[in-house]
C-alpha cells in the first residue's frame, strides 16, 4: 500500500470518531448533521441584532419588495439599489410572507430575513455529506460535513440577512453533481445536468457570477491537467447553458427595462468591477489574506485541513482528491487576486477543504506532515481559540465598558478544548479530533451568541 497517504483512501475501522455519536445518530447522519447545526446556529439568531450596515440594507430593501409588491426594482428607501440581483430579495420576502402567515414573526424582526441564510448554511452542509459520500467515503464526509457546520465564517454567515449562506448551498449542490460527473461519467443521467445547470442559474440570482465561476475554474484545471474532458458531455452544456441562462435571464430583462439599463451600469460598472480593481469600502487586503485568515475562518478544523494540504498535493492524481483540489486552487488564486477581500468570500470553497482535511484524518495510513506544518497548525488552533476568547471580552469592553460574566468563561474554555484537541490528535485519533472540535464548538459559540451578547 502506498504510505503517502492518499487524501480520499478509506477510513481507518479503527478510528473510534463516530464512537462519539449514539447508534441511532451514527445510522441517521443527515439527522445528525441538522442536530448539530441547530445547535451551532440559533444560538443568537433570534436575540442579535442587524450586524452590520449590510444586513440592515438587504433586510430594509426586502421589507420594501414586501410591503409594495414590486418583486422586479431592489430599493433602499428612495434610491435603487442596483448591487445585487433580486434572488436573496425573493427568499427573504418568501420568509417573512411564510412567517406572517403562519403567525410565527413579523416583518419588524430582523430574524425573518435571516431564515434564508439558515436554511442555505444547513443545505449546503447536508450536501457536502450526500455528495462528498462519492468522493472521500461516508465516516469522512460526515466529519468534513461537521467541521463544515462548526467553521467561524459559516456560523457568522447563517447568523446574517445576506447571500452568501444561500449561494454556498448551491455552488455546494453544483459541485456535487459535478463530481459525479467526472468520476462516473457513465452514471451522470439527463436529470442529474438538469439540476446541475438549475443550481447554476439560481446562484447567478443570488451573486451574479461567483456561482458558476466555480465549478467553470474547476473544469478549465481539470481539461488542463488531464489533458482531455470526457465528463463534458455527461454534462450536457449544448442545452445546458442555454436552461442556466433562460432560469436567470428574465429577471435580469425585467431589471434592465425597469431601470432603463442602470442595474447592469451600476452592478458591473460600480459594484464588481470596483472590487476587482481597489478594496471596496475599506475592505481592501493583500495577496495572501485569505491564506493567513484561514485559520479563523475555518475555526476549529483548519488545523486539521492545513494539516492535510501536504497529503493531499503528494495524492493529487487520484481523481476525488484531484477533484477537490481543482474545486479550490483556481478560485482561491482568483479571490486573492481581487483587490476587495472579506472573510466570506471563498466561503464556496470549504466544503471542498472540509473533505480534503477530513478524508486525510480518517486515513489508516496518513502521513503526518513535517515537524514545522505540523506546528503551524497546533499554533493556529490555540492562538485562534484563545484569540478569539480574548477578542469577544475586549469587544464587550470596548463597546460596554464592561466585563461580561459569560465572556469571563471562554478564555478557559477556548484553552480546554485547544487541550483536548491536541490530546486527541496525540493519541492518532484525528477523526475524533475533529468530530469533538465540531461538537465543542458549540458552548464556545453559545457563550458569545447568547451569553456575552445578553450581558
Amino acid at each position: 500500500m502506498d504510505t503517502s497517504a492518499p487524501a480520499s483512501s478509506a477510513p481507518a475501522r479503527s478510528d473510534r470518531s463516530l464512537g462519539l455519536l449514539p447508534e441511532a445518530l451514527q445510522r441517521r447522519p443527515k439527522l445528525f448533521l441538522a442536530l448539530l447545526c441547530l445547535l451551532l446556529w440559533l444560538p443568537g439568531f433570534f436575540t442579535l441584532p442587524a450586524t452590520d450596515r449590510d444586513e440592515a440594507r438587504f433586510a430594509q430593501a426586502s421589507r420594501q419588495m414586501v410591503e409594495s409588491g414590486d418583486y422586479v426594482r431592489i430599493r433602499f428607501g428612495e434610491e435603487e439599489r442596483n448591487k445585487k440581483p433580486a434572488g436573496i430579495h425573493w427568499l427573504q420576502a418568501a420568509s417573512v410572507h411564510v412567517l406572517e402567515a403562519t403567525g410565527l414573526g413579523t416583518r419588524d424582526q430582523i430574524w425573518a430575513y435571516r431564515v434564508p441564510s439558515l436554511l442555505g448554511a444547513l443545505l449546503a452542509v447536508l450536501a457536502t455529506f450526500h455528495w462528498g459520500r462519492g468522493l472521500v467515503g461516508r465516516r469522512a464526509a460526515l466529519l468534513g460535513a461537521a467541521m463544515l457546520a462548526s467553521s467561524l465564517v459559516l456560523v457568522a454567515e447563517a447568523h446574517i440577512a445576506k447571500t452568501d449562506a444561500a449561494l454556498l448551498a448551491t455552488v455546494t449542490a453544483a459541485m456535487g453533481l459535478f463530481g459525479i460527473a467526472y468520476l462516473r461519467p457513465a452514471l451522470f443521467g439527463a436529470r442529474q445536468a438538469a439540476a446541475f445547470w438549475l443550481l447554476l442559474g439560481l446562484g447567478v440570482l443570488l451573486k451574479g457570477p461567483i456561482g458558476p465561476m466555480v465549478p467553470l475554474l474547476c473544469g478549465i484545471t481539470l481539461a488542463v491537467s488531464d489533458r482531455g474532458a470526457p465528463w463534458l458531455r455527461a454534462l450536457r452544456p449544448l442545452w445546458g447553458v442555454p436552461l442556466m441562462l433562460a432560469a436567470a435571464a428574465p429577471w435580469f430583462v425585467a431589471i434592465g427595462i425597469a431601470t432603463e439599463g442602470r442595474f447592469f451600469a451600476q452592478a458591473v460598472g460600480g459594484d464588481m468591477l470596483s472590487k476587482i480593481g481597489s478594496g471596496e469600502e475599506k475592505h481592501w487586503g493583500p495577496p495572501g489574506f485569505y491564506l493567513l485568515s484561514f485559520g479563523i475562518a475555518a475555526f476549529p478544523g483548519a488545523w486539521i485541513v492545513l494539516c492535510a494540504l501536504p497529503a493531499a498535493w503528494r495524492d493529487r492524481l487520484n481523481p476525488p482528491t484531484r477533484f477537490l483540489l481543482a474545486w479550490v486552487v483556481p478560485s482561491w488564486l482568483v479571490f486573492e487576486a481581487v483587490q476587495t477581500k472579506l472573510p466570506h468570500y471563498t466561503l464556496p470553497l470549504f466544503p471542498a477543504l472540509m473533505l480534503l482535511g477530513a478524508a486525510w484524518a480518517m486515513d489508516p495510513v496518513r502521513r503526518l506532515p513535517a515537524r514545522g506544518w505540523r506546528w503551524a497548525g497546533v499554533a493556529v488552533l490555540v492562538g485562534v481559540a484563545v484569540g478569539l476568547a480574548v477578542a469577544a471580552q475586549g469587544a464587550a469592553w470596548y463597546l460596554l465598558r464592561a466585563l461580561q460574566p459569560a465572556g469571563l468563561l471562554l478564555v478557559p474554555l477556548a484553552g480546554a478544548v485547544a487541550f483536548v484537541l491536541l490530546r486527541t490528535a496525540g493519541r492518532r485519533e484525528w477523526g475524533r479530533a475533529g468530530l469533538l472540535g465540531a461538537l465543542l464548538a458549540v458552548p464556545v459559540y453559545a457563550l458569545v451568541l447568547e451569553g456575552w451578547c445578553r450581558g
